[in-house]
């Protein structure tokens, strides 16, 4: 039976004419097979970060239309490109932008939710024998108007579609194609001897993409389990096997430690509440709510009848975090609430499953780190899936080497 592929390529894959035309022979050699095939495409190379440095030059908010605009540019270019690629191969080809796709959101500038996906020229075009090419990063507001995924957002859009293609006949599966081979105990760019993970849940892959791994976005997982989409993770260069992340993994997940992340570049704010303002702990906990925002702890403290809330998130949402509770500070000015902001953090994160029975590893860790002279501080066994501490920002790489090589992680060298 014909089987459907969503192929998802990233920014990096596709950096230049020859990396590109070597996904539209990725595309060709799964066509060939006899399957259907969807490509979902990033901006080229470090076209993104040009438009966002355009856009900051000239003024425009990230919050703005114009903003969403400028920069789903780059995934135009990549989609009218990548059909010219495919053409090649004689294949017919369809660029379709988000909305084109389907893809409706909830209209938010920079940072929108798909609410509803209708599939209808997709399904078209596959069965006309056409590859729609796919614009992603993007979707349409209910009003008409283009709006970006926020982060992640093009394996956002590889992830709805194929949970939007789904039949009782035909599981699509969804391949996500980056720059290296797949999901790793850690960053293979920042660390040596890592181990290549044959499969791994969406829970664990979740954790671990929302504390720093950059192979997929965190937001997609999240799609991906509620729509029970398998997902592979593969370098375009070198496809091979990949990481499968999948359900049945997550039924049968052996216990302990999967892999260790870094985020870098991060402010953390300690906020202490009145325990006798019940109301006001409940104003604060829904103000940072916000999805950039990382909840690390909830703790009271007796002595001082206080509860301690604990977050952290890039300096300027921190930062504009802290100018939310001032202001609102100043329409209560009988309560006393004690701010307390760190700067120039990064944050070492340990994932896993049942992690509570591997204390006496993770304390291990913490020693080591100690005795090759990293200062580590805030270590919190956040639950039973993944646990964080924080280290300077300038010891981040070599605070996430240490904690691989002392977690036994490391692969054997070649």
């Amino acid at each position: 039976m014909t089987r459907i592929y969503v192929q998802k390529f990233g920014g990096s894959s596709l950096a230049t004419p020859e990396r590109l035309q070597e996904c539209a022979e990725i595309t060709h050699r799964r066509m060939e097979g006899g399957d259907q095939v969807v490509v979902v495409v990033s901006a080229m190379g470090s076209t993104t970060e040009q438009l966002i440095s355009l856009a900051r030059s000239l003024g425009i908010g990230h919050d703005s239309s114009s903003h969403d605009l400028l920069l789903a540019s780059g995934e135009q270019i990549s989609a009218a490109a990548m059909s010219l690629a495919l053409s090649r191969y004689g294949h017919d080809s369809v660029p379709l932008s988000g909305g084109a796709a389907g893809l409706v959101t909830d209209g938010r500038p920079g940072c929108s939710e798909v609410v509803e996906i209708n599939p209808e020229r997709v399904n078209h075009e596959l069965s006309h024998g056409r590859i729609p090419v796919v614009m992603g990063f993007q979707g349409m507001s209910r009003q008409g108007t283009l709006t970006l995924l926020g982060r992640g957002g093009s394996d956002t859009t590889a992830v709805v579609l194929a949970g939007a293609l789904q039949t009782h006949l035909n599981s699509p599966r969804c391949e996500i194609y980056t720059d290296v081979d797949g999901v790793h105990t850690s960053d293979p760019k920042l660390v040596p001897h890592t181990s290549l993970l044959a499969s791994i849940g969406y829970k664990p892959m979740h954790t671990l993409s929302r504390l720093g791994a950059q192979v997929m976005a965190s937001t997609a997982v999240h799609y991906a389990d509620c729509l029970q989409v398998p997902v592979r993770v593969c370098n375009s260069r070198t496809p091979g096997n990949g990481t499968m992340i999948e359900p049945q993994y997550d039924s049968f997940a052996p216990q302990g430690i999967i892999a260790c992340a870094v985020t870098e570049e991060l402010s953390r704010i300690q906020l202490d509440l009145p325990q006798a303002s019940p109301a006001l702990i409940s104003d604060f906990l829904h103000a940072t709510s916000e999805s950039e925002l990382v909840f690390h702890q909830r703790e009271y403290n007796e002595s001082e009848d206080s509860t301690r809330l604990e977050y952290t998130a890039s300096p300027l949402v921190i930062d504009d975090l802290a100018s939310t509770i001032t202001h609102e500070l100043t329409r209560t000015p009988s309560e006393t609430v004690k701010m307390t902001i760190e700067r120039s953090l990064a944050r070492i994160a340990v994932v896993g499953n049942d992690l509570t029975r591997h204390s006496s590893t993770l304390n291990r860790s913490r020693k080591y780190l100690g005795s090759v002279g990293i200062g580590t501080k805030a270590w919190s066994l956040v639950d039973d899936t993944h646990c964080t501490f924080f280290v300077r920002s300038e010891d981040a790489h070599e605070a996430l080497r240490a904690t691989h090589r002392s977690l036994d992680l490391e692969s054997t060298p070649q």
